[in-house]
């Protein structure tokens, strides 16, 4: 059976003199996951997104050429669910030792209540992961082991170091040929993290329990290869296949606008997505790169340009971001840095009709439809708590509006 919280890994909160309770040290939510609408009253499937990309083309100099150039307006539509026509699912658990419980119980000489604690946590994990799976393509990759990493030992190193904020202490992974490519057998457990050098580190050789580990291998969660669902990867800069719409005769209004930041400023980057997306659609009201490159973008103009601050209020409830503001061709663009945003792009969106979640209850809820908020375990004297999300998401119907920067400050 799985370990949840039991003695050993208790032992900081059980009968100790801190009524203060344990630091939170473990990543929050990610910003843009925090910006985005989040609809509970998803009703049916599929979730049936119409574009209509073009106008009719009766149009001429005569009315016999508006007849003879005569052309229906064109309508698609992505049908968004699962490949099994189901909503995608993501789970979380913890389990506690009822020893612990009674041992761990909130008074005045426990640090906190283990329970309260192992569930918050829980849900705590939920919405991580989707904020990281928010900027996915729906193959749950979180990072690739770099190519001067040596498999028969017991660390790698990422190839982009920024990815590390992907990975928890503790957590099982996977290996992938390539991101959706053939899984490999086997699942290792990480038991060591150096986030400045982007390293994990394992118990033994990490070819010894993934036998045919590689550099170059995409990483995932153990059991999570191909399960999120996609997410701005495969909206915004592809023309893939997505949800039964074939993208390629019309990319940018089926799949947004792409431009390649390499070797180009970040401001003038800006400026030119900017220009690029009112050519076809409607500029974006919202930036989001990655935290780091933040930064780096903000020592850039330091000095050059003023740039206004404000607050900016998220979709969660008791939770804002100060945000730069950046005069886009057509109105104020509000720049925030994230966390999870892949280290190599950048995204501006179009917040109206832009990307959104629809749910069946909440997106994150405790699976206690039977009145129970933990499970009895039958082979074991522990409690279980489960938490659940049964989900769609995409970008609803302006996905020309919608754009990318990639090579962003490279």
């Amino acid at each position: 059976m799985a370990q949840g919280a039991v003695w050993s890994t208790s032992a900081a909160v059980i009968r100790q003199l801190a009524p203060d309770g344990a630091y939170d040290a473990a990543y929050k939510d990610g910003v843009l996951y925090n910006m985005t609408p989040k609809e509970s009253s998803l009703e049916g499937l599929p979730w049936r997104i119409a574009v209509n990309n073009e106008g009719t083309q009766g149009k001429g100099g005569t009315v016999a050429d508006a007849l003879s150039n005569l052309y229906a307006s064109n309508l698609a539509q992505f049908q968004v669910q699962n490949s099994s026509a189901q909503p995608y699912e993501y789970f979380t658990t913890a389990r506690v030792k009822g020893s612990v419980l009674r041992g761990a119980q909130k008074s005045g000489a426990s640090v906190v209540d283990v329970w309260d604690l192992e569930m918050k946590n829980s849900t705590k994990a939920a919405h991580m992961m989707h904020s990281i799976y928010e900027y996915g393509d729906g193959t749950g990759a979180l990072g690739v082991i770099s190519g001067g990493s040596t498999v028969s030992s017991t660390s790698i190193t990422l190839a982009t170091i920024q990815d590390i904020v992907n990975f928890s202490l503790n957590q099982q992974i996977q290996l992938a040929i390539t991101a959706g490519g053939a899984i490999r057998a086997g699942t290792i457990r990480i038991t060591g993290i150096d986030r400045v050098a982007g390293t994990l580190t394992f118990a033994a050789a990490l070819n010894a329990s993934i036998p045919a580990a590689a550099t170059t291998d995409v990483i995932v969660n153990a059991g999570d290869y191909n399960v999120p669902s996609p997410g701005l990867a495969s909206w915004i800069g592809s023309s893939s296949p997505l949800y039964g719409l074939t993208r390629t005769a019309d990319p940018v209004k089926f799949g947004g606008n792409t431009y390649s930041g390499a070797g180009v400023p970040p401001q003038e980057a800006l400026m030119n997505l900017s220009a690029l997306i009112e050519t076809f659609g409607e500029q974006g009201d919202l930036f989001v790169c990655n935290n780091k490159k933040l930064m780096d973008f903000k020592k850039l103009i330091e000095g050059k340009v003023q740039y206004t601050r404000t607050e900016v209020k998220s979709k969660t409830a008791g939770i804002g971001y100060k945000a730069l503001e950046f005069e886009g061709t057509n109105g104020t663009i509000r720049i925030l840095g994230d966390r999870f945003c892949p280290y190599s792009r950048a995204y501006m969106l179009n917040m109206d009709g832009g990307f959104k979640y629809k749910s069946f209850g909440p997106l994150v809820q405790v699976l206690d439809f039977d009145s129970n908020d933990f499970l009895r375990d039958a082979t074991d004297d522990s409690y279980t708590v489960r938490n659940g999300s049964y989900y769609v998401n995409g970008i609803d119907g302006n996905c020309v509006s919608q754009g990318v920067i990639t090579s962003f400050m490279g």
